[in-house]
């Protein structure tokens, strides 16, 4: 009767300390991707804002003064980088907008303002996808005015 119970006990122990394991496994897995999730974000926003650098450094190069041409305005640009972990970022930025004081962009719609200081402007349309083995894992969106 006695080695019955201790059986019984030891099984429960067993049971008890599995489905312990259980969750904790689980636990872990989901907390690496949280962890993985949360470094393929991070490094999609500084991977966009270093797209927008190089679009902005890519119109300054232009003259965007009374010579504007189809041929000098920049309207859109793609990237792709791959870092490491099998993660690979494409980013797309659409420049919906110039606003010029003087001058007019045939590819890309034009505003004519009257202020120097606003010259050049520009409306940017921004995304960023990180893809791990294929599947798109984060989307980051980005659209606002910036100044070259």
């Amino acid at each position: 009767m006695r080695r019955a119970f201790s059986i019984l006990f030891s099984l429960t122990i067993l049971l008890i300390v599995s489905g312990i394991l259980t969750i904790a496994m689980k636990y872990a897995r989901v907390s690496a991707e949280y962890t993985i999730g949360s470094y393929t974000n991070e490094q999609a926003r500084l991977l966009l804002r270093s797209a927008i650098e190089r679009v902005l450094l890519d119109i300054s190069r232009h003259d965007r003064g009374s010579n504007i041409n189809s041929l000098d305005c920049l309207k859109s640009a793609d990237y792709s980088w791959s870092i490491d972990r099998g993660v690979e970022y494409k980013a797309h930025i659409d420049i919906k907008r110039y606003y010029l004081k003087k001058g007019n962009c045939s590819s890309v719609d034009t505003i004519n303002i009257s202020s120097e200081k606003s010259h050049g402007m520009v409306l940017i349309e921004a995304e960023i996808n990180a893809t791990i083995d294929g599947k798109l894992k984060q989307r980051v969106l980005y659209r606002g005015l910036q100044h070259p």
